[in-house]
């Protein structure tokens, strides 16, 4: 089957998604702040799913509960809480995207990845390029 894909305009390839990992049918990537009472989040900038999976079916359905004013609340603590209750519907692959904000880049697959984002600007340990997607 074929994937779907999304990524955010200021999205970057730098080599392609390995084959086994296209064949989940949902992937997507933790988000590196930490959002206090939340034990994670998730950033869709970069989103893989086939057509009809489960867990974008299930994170569609959550818009139910949108908060209109908060693109934080719709696209980042949701997308977790869909996968908190379902985590056999998303593969979570540490590497599709790494989020580079403020001038520093915050691998997921680093163990000191998630920080407040008041230390956003703190330097991360440095990776190559071709270690994300």
């Amino acid at each position: 089957k074929s994937s779907l894909g999304f990524q955010d305009k200021d999205a970057l390839w730098s080599s392609p998604v390995p084959e086994d990992v296209r064949r989940y049918p949902a992937v997507g990537c933790y988000d590196w702040v930490n959002r206090g009472e939340w034990p994670r989040s998730f950033n869709t900038g970069v989103f893989l799913s086939k057509p009809g999976s489960t867990y974008l079916r299930q994170f569609l359905d959550s818009f139910w509960y949108e908060w209109d004013s908060s693109w934080i609340f719709n696209g980042v603590l949701m997308p977790y809480k869909v996968y908190e209750r379902h985590p056999d519907t998303l593969f979570i692959d540490t590497h599709l995207q790494t989020i580079c904000y403020v001038g520093v880049c915050h691998p997921a697959w680093h163990d000191d990845y998630m920080r407040p984002e008041s230390q956003a600007s703190q330097p991360t340990r440095d990776f190559k390029q071709n270690e994300t997607y």
